[in-house]
């Protein structure tokens, strides 16, 4: 033991030697002082590990006409920092918003991937033809045509032009002399003098 006189006590310079521990404390006993080397203590701090995310959602509607617009909601679990939305599976992020809407303009059936991140890892989700979208249906055609010029002297040619409703899809004209066409805006040439009715008969894919 290595004494200090109470009048004088050392600094802690006098009192290092090489080798020693460079934390001391000094103790008080009588009239003198002494020095202590304090343990040197090693405190570990732990934290859990980020809990992994679980990638999921789901939407408002998956079917419907084109264009159709659906509100999808984030349902992943787990600690998650960034959202990656896919909504037609070609590779490319469409969003990153948590729960995004997305329009789809053009008919088809569409594959959703959500792909989410955190600080444990990440994680997809992809709904294989989660999302259809369909051509609304025409409704019934109604016939209807113009023709130019409506009159002359023969052999006249006539311009038929289609002013249908209704979507048509296929044409039938009847040119009122026996000959027929199924042009959806056809030309007819009359060779002889007459009064002609034309019909036009129009259909579509319903």
């Amino acid at each position: 033991m290595q004494l200090f006189g109470l009048m004088d006590p050392p600094s802690l310079s006098m009192i290092l030697t090489a080798g020693q521990d460079s934390a001391l404390a000094y103790n008080k006993q009588g009239s003198s002082y002494y020095k202590i080397p304090l343990a040197l203590m090693s405190v570990r701090y732990t934290s859990a590990s980020p809990e992994l995310p679980t990638a999921d959602f789901k939407a408002d509607m998956t079917s419907g006409t084109a264009p159709l617009t659906v509100n999808f909601k984030d349902l992943s679990t787990g600690t998650v920092s960034s959202y990656a939305w896919d909504f037609n599976n070609d590779g490319n992020v469409d969003s990153t918003e948590q729960s995004p809407s997305y329009t789809y303009s053009t008919a088809g059936t569409y594959t959703v991937n959500l792909t989410v991140t955190g600080p444990g890892g990440s994680d997809s989700e992809v709904k294989t033809g989660y999302v259809k979208a369909t051509v609304s249906s025409p409704g019934k055609p109604v016939a209807a045509f113009s023709a130019s010029p409506a009159s002359g002297k023969p052999p006249l040619t006539v311009t038929f032009t289609d002013t249908s409703t209704g979507t048509p899809t296929k044409w039938k004209w009847n040119f009122g002399d026996g000959t027929s066409s199924t042009q959806q805006n056809p030309k007819h040439k009359y060779s002889k003098a007459g009064n002609y009715a034309v019909v036009l008969t129009v259909t579509n894919a319903k």
